[in-house]
């Protein structure tokens, strides 16, 4: 079969795409084809016995299993909401409704963080009150009278 002039630069153009979209897909899985080693032999032993092989208390626990993942998520959540404000304006091209959109999105997001910031300097207040005693943590100060 013949390939035509007009019709041979995407034909390339779509064989190479698809060879970088194997390879990228592939490469991980050949480049870590490695024996399967005992948690000792890796290493995973020694660094998770501080964390899994102590006992947590109910602050700890919260703190370490609940608070900082949710916090994590949602500041994941922040920067694609933030990415996603950023292409509106990007691709307003002069549409003044969709930059407004875009802009009162950005605001929305940056309020947002704001208040989870603020909300998570007061659950580490409240946590460090609860299990120390003191706001000032562990290292420190005495209360003030």
């Amino acid at each position: 079969m013949m390939i035509g002039r007009k019709h041979f630069r995407p034909f390339i153009m779509r064989r190479i795409l698809a060879v970088i979209a194997l390879t990228i897909v592939f490469l991980p899985s050949f480049a870590m084809a490695q024996t399967v080693l005992t948690p000792s032999e890796s290493g995973l032993e020694a660094t998770g016995s501080p964390i899994y092989g102590e006992s947590l208390s109910l602050s700890e626990y919260i703190g370490t299993r609940i608070l900082l993942p949710a916090f994590g998520i949602v500041g994941l959540v922040f920067m694609l909401f933030f990415t996603y404000a950023g292409f509106l304006y990007l691709t307003a091209a002069g549409n003044t409704t969709q930059v407004g959109k875009a802009k009162t999105m950005m605001q929305t997001a940056v309020i947002g963080v704001v208040l989870i910031a603020s909300a998570y300097v007061i659950t580490v207040a409240v946590i460090n009150a609860i299990s120390v005693g003191s706001i000032t943590g562990a290292g420190g100060g005495t209360p003030a009278p």
